[in-house]
């Protein structure tokens, strides 16, 4: 019993990761690297360290948000519909298709109706 459980958490930390690295890369793509600048003026690296902070806050905040999103999914669809062969690839399908919804919601709040 004890085993299952902490095969079950060990899994759900895994894909936990894996969703707030695909949503730090999401936001990554949508903000660009940070201007490389050759004069290493304050301002320059006062750049590099925002850019850094809200990858890690706002890609933090969507990965949990698809984590949370793609664990009810998981635990009341793909855990009883899916074979074990066919499992990792819904998931991982999943977990982009959660991703890809909740940075388009997130865009349209932010850009569109300027809610957040």
């Amino acid at each position: 019993m004890y085993k299952r459980i902490l095969k079950l958490t060990a899994n759900y930390i895994i894909w936990f990761f894996v969703t707030v690295s695909i949503g730090m890369i999401g936001v990554w793509l949508n903000i660009g690297a940070p201007v490389k600048e050759d004069t290493g003026s304050f301002f320059s690296k006062l750049n590099d360290l925002v850019v850094h902070f809200v990858v890690f806050y706002i890609g933090f905040i969507r990965g949990v948000l698809g984590f949370l999103i793609f664990l009810l999914f998981d635990i009341k669809y793909l855990r009883h519909h899916n074979t074990n062969s066919k499992r990792t690839l819904f998931r991982i399908l999943t977990i982009l298709l959660i991703t890809i919804g909740v940075a388009i919601i997130h865009d349209i709040l932010e850009y569109k109706l300027d809610w957040i």
